[in-house]
């Protein structure tokens, strides 16, 4: 897949905008705002396992139809019959196990904006509005385990000539058997997973600056409420060694959610010139809900990295 499908909509710039520029109108004073690059690290994400089909089997159905009969449907003939006197028809059911897969490191804009609330000396306590983003994505493909099960259903029952009629895909019979299965797999069944998250984060902080020289030391820590866009989806198939895939099932889930949470953040700025510095940050989100589904699920808490323009105005 290489790069995430989720970007910086249209609709997600003017939240991240409003955010910081409302604000802004409704409190008197200096203002420093900045902008630049986010660097996020995501949780692994956690991918579901399940039974394709619903736990049945992928490759035909066995019925009882009453009066003693049952009826057999195969995907396959030639793969499935088999035995002597092609009495004996195969099936398989397809369980996914659990799994993980790295997420990509998440990419992003990081906007914000300051003033100074108390100052003394070299020294300022601040307040500090933020929006941060980050898109990230994983794929990735497990090999899911196949059961076999064989019945022995009436001798001859598919076609008297030996070979199984590859166009008669059901037949009747009376009888209803378990019997060994075929030692080797004839099938091999594969489970795709393709997830992709947006995470937009904005927060309203304290910030504590020290100035010496033309560097500025800084921490600033306060809660943070994230949107989160995300999209998973599962492909799963099975395909005779052959080569024909006799089975698909495809399984996806999006949507947006809300989290609350908290962030702190600690870093070095430099001043370029009198209104243009430049600003380094380690900044750790600490959002407690994770974002999960059927498909997958993934923690959002995680640290970043910053590096920001800021303007002073």
């Amino acid at each position: 897949m290489g790069r995430p499908s989720i970007g910086l909509s249209w609709v997600s710039l003017r939240v991240i905008l409003g955010w910081v520029l409302v604000p802004l109108g409704l409190l008197a004073g200096d203002w420093e705002f900045s902008v630049g690059a986010n660097v996020r690290v995501l949780d692994d994400v956690d991918l579901k396992g399940m039974s394709l089909n619903g736990g049945g089997y992928v490759d035909g159905s066995v019925t009882a139809i009453g009066g003693g009969l049952w009826r057999y449907t195969v995907k396959d003939p030639l793969n499935q019959v088999a035995g002597a006197s092609l009495d004996e028809a195969t099936y398989r059911t397809v369980t996914v196990p659990d799994a993980t897969d790295d997420m990509d490191l998440g990419v992003g804009i990081a906007l914000g904006a300051s003033r100074a609330l108390w100052t003394r000396g070299a020294t300022v306590l601040g307040l500090e509005l933020t929006a941060v983003t980050a898109a990230s994505d994983a794929d990735t493909t497990v090999t899911a385990r196949q059961t076999l099960e064989t019945w022995s259903i009436a001798a001859d029952t598919w076609n008297p000539g030996g070979v199984p009629d590859p166009g008669t895909l059901s037949k009747v019979s009376a009888n209803h058997v378990a019997v060994a299965s075929p030692d080797v797999l004839n099938s091999v069944a594969r489970v795709g997973y393709d997830v992709d998250l947006g995470l937009y984060t904005f927060g309203t902080g304290l910030t504590l600056r020290h100035q010496i020289s033309k560097f500025c030391f800084g921490v600033a820590t306060g809660p943070t409420f994230s949107v989160v866009d995300y999209d998973f989806q599962r492909d799963s198939s099975v395909t005779w060694l052959g080569g024909d895939t006799f089975y698909t099932e495809r399984q996806r889930e999006s949507g947006l959610a809300v989290r609350a949470g908290w962030y702190a953040r600690g870093g070095i700025g430099c001043a370029l010139t009198e209104a243009i510095g430049l600003d380094v940050h380690l900044r750790y989100d600490f959002i407690p809900v994770d974002v999960g589904s059927d498909v997958a699920d993934i923690g959002l808490s995680g640290l970043g990295g910053q590096v920001s323009v800021t303007l002073r105005f």
